[in-house]
């Protein structure tokens, strides 16, 4: 079943969010063992902040346990001619657990998502992502891939 996530959540999403970092991102990982404590008191607090204000978070709930997450984070900007309302959705922490792992719960967990972000009246939504399969799942639900982005590191 796919849920949007509440503060009933938030303990598992810490959990998913510190294992994502530990297995998907290029961390160093004695630095991330070493922060795990304060990485995930601070997680937890930025849950209760912004959950279901500007962070949706979605998952596939089995058993009483999230195995999949997609996240939806409205960012509000100027206004424009193609976006009065200003509001930008970027999606992140986008994970499944890995015995889960390619059986569709992903796909179905951000379909939801964009559903969401269209009833939010979003007019579009971004995700950064590295990982080919991923980026096949993206692509197959109508995301087109860009190459303008830019980023430095401070």
């Amino acid at each position: 079943m796919i849920k949007l996530l509440d503060e009933n959540y938030i303990d598992q999403i810490v959990n998913i969010r510190y294992l994502m970092q530990f297995e998907e991102l290029n961390v160093n990982l004695d630095l991330l063992k070493q922060n795990e404590k304060q990485l995930k008191e601070k997680t937890k607090i930025y849950l209760q902040n912004n959950l279901n204000k500007n962070l949706y978070v979605f998952g596939y709930i089995l058993d009483n346990k999230i195995i999949a997450t997609a996240s939806l984070l409205i960012h509000e900007n100027y206004p424009s001619f193609n976006n009065l309302e200003g509001k930008k959705g970027r999606i992140s922490t986008v994970f499944t657990i890995k015995d889960y792992r390619h059986q569709g719960y992903q796909k179905k967990v951000l379909k939801e998502l964009l559903l969401a972000a269209k009833k939010l009246n979003l007019n579009s939504v971004k995700v950064n992502c590295n990982n080919p399969i991923a980026i096949n799942i993206y692509k197959s639900l109508g995301f087109i891939e860009t190459k303008n982005t830019f980023k430095i590191n401070l």
